[in-house]
């Protein structure tokens, strides 16, 4: 009997691809391979737990000296795109979050001279953007293959 599984790196890679994130390749330099693998584990954690749609379950085995970590199911694209939307969600909010403090720690007028002014907005505005595209997927993912949208 063949057991087929998803494997971490395959999930990561596709997340990496959508980002471009200068500072996970300081993080990288900085802290080492293991720091950037368990704060990627931690978002992939966040978009399992979002994917409530996905009615198998998602059983994770996080990685050990022995194996890299992977998903016990064959994730299918779709669905590994699914979590990868998550994991851009959870990782927006840190960097909503710093830009807030930002915000809150000088006057609006010297925020809004400040060159990251518009900032601020334009990550919330990407971020309603990638919750909406999320449930949008999972709500599409929900119906199965024969949905073919709304008339």
């Amino acid at each position: 009997m063949i057991i087929l599984s998803t494997q971490l790196s395959t999930i990561y890679d596709n997340f990496l691809k959508q980002i471009d994130d200068e500072i996970m390749v300081f993080m990288n330099e900085k802290f080492g391979e293991q720091f950037i693998e368990d704060l990627l584990l931690s978002y992939l954690k966040g978009a399992i737990a979002k994917f409530k749609t996905y009615e198998k379950g998602i059983h994770l085995v996080p990685p050990t000296e022995d194996s890299s970590g992977y998903i016990q199911e064959d994730l299918s694209q779709k669905e590994i795109n699914i979590l990868v939307m998550g994991m851009i969600t959870i990782w927006l909010n840190p960097k909503i979050f710093c830009e807030d403090k930002l915000k809150q720690a000088i006057t609006d007028g010297d925020y809004n001279r400040l060159s990251s002014a518009n900032m601020l907005s334009k990550l919330l505005n990407l971020k309603e953007y990638a919750d909406d595209y999320f449930r949008a997927e999972m709500i599409e993912y929900s119906y199965g293959d024969d949905f073919e949208g709304f008339y």
